[in-house]
């Protein structure tokens, strides 16, 4: 879903340096807490969306985002 660009990142919320350093630092990072939490959750919303196919959504990360997807049209 990343590599596919269907989920995005907000630049400026809080703790998102320490997150993409533990991302991008993965498999061989200190730390993968967040990317197994990231993880679990993105292989959850795609199970739940293969049983409403017709609908295809964005995924919006960050603290005290409102958006958190919006449908493609």
């Amino acid at each position: 879903m990343i590599e596919a660009g269907w989920v995005f990142f907000p630049k400026n919320a809080p703790g998102i340096a320490e997150f993409m350093t533990e991302i991008l630092a993965f498999p061989n990072g200190k730390f993968d807490d967040q990317v197994d939490s990231m993880t679990q959750f993105l292989i959850w919303q795609r199970d739940r969306e293969r049983r409403r196919p017709s609908e295809v959504n964005l995924y919006y990360f960050g603290a005290g985002s409102r958006r958190k997807r919006r449908p493609i049209s």
